[in-house]
Protein backbone atom coordinates (compact mmCIF):
# COMPACT_ATOMS: atom_id res chain seq x y z
CA UNK A 1 0.00 0.00 0.00
CA UNK A 2 1.40 3.64 -1.17
CA UNK A 3 1.02 6.58 1.56
CA UNK A 4 0.88 10.07 0.51
CA UNK A 5 0.76 13.14 1.53
CA UNK A 6 -3.08 14.27 2.36
CA UNK A 7 -3.48 18.44 1.56
CA UNK A 8 -6.32 19.86 2.66
CA UNK A 9 -8.65 22.20 0.26
CA UNK A 10 -8.21 26.10 1.23
CA UNK A 11 -12.16 26.34 1.73
CA UNK A 12 -11.81 23.41 4.22
CA UNK A 13 -12.20 24.35 7.98
CA UNK A 14 -9.14 22.27 8.70
CA UNK A 15 -7.42 24.24 6.80
CA UNK A 16 -4.47 26.66 8.80
CA UNK A 17 -5.55 29.98 8.94
CA UNK A 18 -3.38 33.25 9.88
CA UNK A 19 -6.24 34.77 11.45
CA UNK A 20 -9.99 34.60 12.76
CA UNK A 21 -12.59 36.62 13.84
CA UNK A 22 -14.16 36.46 17.20
CA UNK A 23 -17.30 35.05 15.48
CA UNK A 24 -15.64 32.84 13.16
CA UNK A 25 -17.36 34.22 9.95
CA UNK A 26 -13.77 35.61 8.65
CA UNK A 27 -10.47 34.74 8.25
CA UNK A 28 -7.39 34.96 6.66
CA UNK A 29 -5.47 32.04 4.95
CA UNK A 30 -2.06 32.13 3.22
CA UNK A 31 -2.28 29.87 -0.57
CA UNK A 32 -0.86 26.06 -0.36
CA UNK A 33 2.27 28.19 -1.94
CA UNK A 34 2.95 30.99 0.85
CA UNK A 35 2.42 33.22 -1.86
CA UNK A 36 -1.09 34.88 -1.17
CA UNK A 37 -3.11 36.22 1.26
CA UNK A 38 -7.21 35.03 0.79
CA UNK A 39 -9.75 36.51 2.46
CA UNK A 40 -12.76 34.22 3.10
CA UNK A 41 -15.95 34.18 4.57
CA UNK A 42 -17.86 31.17 6.29
CA UNK A 43 -20.50 29.84 3.91
CA UNK A 44 -21.88 26.74 5.79
CA UNK A 45 -20.84 23.95 4.46
CA UNK A 46 -17.42 25.81 3.76
CA UNK A 47 -14.99 28.63 3.78
CA UNK A 48 -15.81 30.51 0.23
CA UNK A 49 -12.89 32.87 -1.04
CA UNK A 50 -13.33 36.38 -1.40
CA UNK A 51 -9.64 37.98 -2.47
CA UNK A 52 -6.64 37.29 -2.88
CA UNK A 53 -3.95 39.91 -1.94
CA UNK A 54 0.11 39.68 -2.80
CA UNK A 55 0.17 42.02 -0.06
CA UNK A 56 -1.09 42.52 3.56
CA UNK A 57 -1.30 45.89 2.88
CA UNK A 58 -4.08 45.75 0.24
CA UNK A 59 -6.04 43.02 2.41
CA UNK A 60 -6.29 45.47 5.21
CA UNK A 61 -7.43 48.47 3.04
CA UNK A 62 -9.90 46.00 1.49
CA UNK A 63 -11.73 44.66 4.09
CA UNK A 64 -10.59 46.22 7.47
CA UNK A 65 -14.28 48.18 7.81
CA UNK A 66 -16.17 44.97 7.16
CA UNK A 67 -14.28 42.54 9.59
CA UNK A 68 -12.02 44.66 11.56
CA UNK A 69 -8.54 43.27 10.27
CA UNK A 70 -5.74 43.21 12.54
CA UNK A 71 -3.50 46.30 10.89
CA UNK A 72 -0.26 45.14 12.47
CA UNK A 73 -1.12 41.45 11.03
CA UNK A 74 1.89 41.93 8.02
CA UNK A 75 4.63 42.35 10.94
CA UNK A 76 3.95 39.91 12.76
CA UNK A 77 3.72 37.11 9.18
CA UNK A 78 7.24 38.36 8.09
CA UNK A 79 8.66 37.70 11.40
CA UNK A 80 10.13 33.97 10.92
CA UNK A 81 7.98 33.06 14.42
CA UNK A 82 4.73 33.13 12.96
CA UNK A 83 2.71 30.34 13.48
CA UNK A 84 -1.07 29.29 11.83
CA UNK A 85 -3.73 29.69 13.96
CA UNK A 86 -1.65 31.49 16.59
CA UNK A 87 -4.70 32.76 18.63
CA UNK A 88 -1.83 36.19 19.67
CA UNK A 89 -2.77 37.25 16.16
CA UNK A 90 -6.48 37.56 17.06
CA UNK A 91 -7.40 41.43 17.76
CA UNK A 92 -9.65 41.85 20.51
CA UNK A 93 -11.79 44.54 18.90
CA UNK A 94 -12.97 41.83 16.09
CA UNK A 95 -16.61 42.89 14.87
CA UNK A 96 -18.51 40.27 13.51
CA UNK A 97 -20.81 41.41 10.66
CA UNK A 98 -23.86 39.60 9.20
Amino acid sequence: MKHSLVTLPEFSPLYPHLWMSKCKQWRIIRDVDNIQYIFQRWRNPKWCSLSYHVEYFSLVRRWANEAALPRGLSSVLNSTHAEPNNTNLLDPHSRCIV
